[in-house]
């Protein structure tokens, strides 16, 4: 699996907000509580559903900033429970997330990643733009 980096203008904007630290300049953790809000938004509580569950959600990468980190939801989630397995779960959470977008017509303003397996972190960060 390759590993991706944020991009650096998401970077700066972090470290300017005073969100993260130089050394701490990973949001995974405060997108983690976005996507949990974002389900309790829908009446879902993601830490309830039994297992095999994966969660994904659409990320405006380009605008995130302190206000949505602290406040908001994503406009378009997919979640999985009680599955065969990581795959089908990931592949079920990620297919409700784009027909979400597609819905809600959001284009490209945000991407659909995968968040959660169960309770393991599986989003992988986009690059820095070079």
């Amino acid at each position: 699996m390759c590993h991706r980096r944020l991009p650096a203008i998401l970077v700066v904007s972090l470290l300017a907000l005073g969100l993260v630290g130089p050394a701490q300049a990973d949001p995974t953790p405060q997108l983690i509580e976005v996507f949990k809000r974002s389900m309790l938004s829908w009446s879902i509580d993601y830490d309830t559903l039994r297992p095999n569950r994966a969660g994904a959600a659409c990320i405006p990468w380009d605008s995130l900033d302190e206000a949505f980190l602290d406040e908001g939801i994503f406009e378009a989630l997919g979640y999985a429970w009680q599955v065969a397995g990581e795959p089908v779960a990931a592949r079920a959470a990620m297919e409700g997330c784009e027909r979400m977008r597609r819905g809600n017509q959001l284009g490209k303003t945000c991407t659909c990643e995968l968040l959660l397996y169960n309770d393991d972190v599986r989003l992988v960060l986009p690059e820095a733009a070079e």
